[in-house]
Parts: structure tokens; C-alpha cells; sequence
């Protein structure tokens, strides 16, 4: 484009560094972007990219590298809400929890508040393994409140399935209860959840009543 005396403009950056993500090109993207001053709309889309690959040490490396990050703050370049849910999902995966709830926490300061996918991502994180983190995950419906965020039907599976997959069966009924009161209605992800648990732990006629 250059060449021809037309100048890439945001628009054209940001488009070409998403499709090489979208490629699986996130090294090249990430070179590309480099070569020039932080643009908002260009490093959310390479932050999502390196995530979804997740390649946390490079997610890392970009935004700490030569200042990358504190120049794009200067500039008043700030990752979006997507950009921050994105990294919130792989610092999860590799069991970075106090990280992810730092950065939850954190996301209201540069104002971009955490929204209801954002919650739904932390706490399908804290609710993996065996029902690792439930309690945790209990008490970020709390703070989801203090965000303006209700719970939906899908912060209601993810928290099913952590106690279920912990064998807190009792809980996990009382969760249904708390759901149907709130006139949420249980979608089939929520009935395939409850089977598998019931059925895993061997409570067989209970299964049979949710037909």
C-alpha cells in the first residue's frame, strides 16, 4: 500500500494484524504491530489472538515489553473489555486465579468495567477440576452485583457443574431451587449437567425426575 502512495490507515492495521490471528499468525501479527506506536483497536485484537492461543508468556512480553504497556496508557490506549475477558480466561488456564481476580478487579479503574461474559469466564475458571474453587466462585456473584452484572443462566451452569463435580449434591439442588426463584428458566445445559452429576454420584432416581 505504501508503495502505491496510499497509507494504511487504523482501520487497515487493525484488520490486517485480526486475520493473521485468525490464521494462527499471532507471531506475525505481533511483529507487525510492533513497528509502530500503540494503537487501542490493534493491540486488543493481538491481545485476544495471543489468549486464544494461549501463549501467556508472549501476552506477557507484549504488553510488558519496552514499555509497551505503560506507553499505551500514556497514550491513552486501553485494552477493551474483550481484551481484558480474553486474558482473564488463559491466566485461568494456567491456574493464575489471584492474577485473573486482580485483573477483574482491577478493570473498573481503567474504566472498562467487567461485564457478564467477564464474570462467566472467571468463574467457569474457578468452577474447573473436580469443583476446584466453588466457594470463590459463589462469592464473585456478590461482587458481580457491585458491577451492575446479574447472573445469567449460563453463571448458574458454571457454578452447577463446580459443585456437582465436587459431590456437593445438596448445595447443587439448593443452587436449582435459588435459580427457578429468580425465574430463570434451566436450559438444556443446565438439565445435561445435573444428570451427569446425579448419575456420577449414583442418585439414579433423582435423574429420573428431572425427565
Amino acid at each position: 500500500m505504501a508503495n502505491k502512495g496510499c497509507s494504511p490507515d487504523v482501520v487497515s492495521y487493525t484488520t490486517i494484524v485480526s486475520s493473521m490471528c485468525k490464521l494462527g499468525k499471532v507471531e506475525e501479527a505481533r511483529e507487525l504491530a510492533s513497528r509502530f506506536e500503540p494503537i487501542v483497536s490493534v493491540y486488543n485484537v493481538l491481545i485476544n489472538g495471543l489468549c486464544k492461543e494461549r501463549k501467556l508468556e508472549e501476552t506477557f512480553q507484549l504488553l510488558g515489553a519496552s514499555g509497551t504497556w505503560n506507553r499505551m496508557i500514556r497514550n491513552g490506549c486501553h485494552p477493551n473489555v474483550v481484551a481484558y475477558t480474553s486474558l482473564v480466561g488463559v491466566l485461568c488456564a494456567n491456574s493464575m486465579f489471584n492474577q485473573a481476580h486482580s485483573l477483574v478487579e482491577n478493570m473498573a479503574m481503567d474504566n472498562c468495567p467487567p461485564n457478564i461474559v467477564t464474570f462467566n469466564t472467571f468463574i467457569k475458571g474457578l468452577c474447573g477440576g473436580c469443583g476446584g474453587r466453588v466457594e470463590w466462585a459463589m462469592e464473585m456473584l456478590n461482587q458481580m452485583n457491585q458491577y451492575g452484572c446479574s447472573p445469567n443462566i449460563t453463571t448458574y451452569n458454571e457454578l452447577l457443574d463446580g459443585l456437582l463435580q465436587g459431590n456437593r449434591m445438596k448445595e447443587a439442588f439448593d443452587l436449582v431451587k435459588e435459580i427457578e426463584e429468580r425465574g430463570i428458566e434451566l436450559n438444556v445445559v443446565s438439565y445435561n449437567t445435573i444428570l451427569h452429576g446425579v448419575c456420577r454420584a449414583g442418585m439414579k432416581e433423582d435423574a429420573f425426575k428431572l425427565r
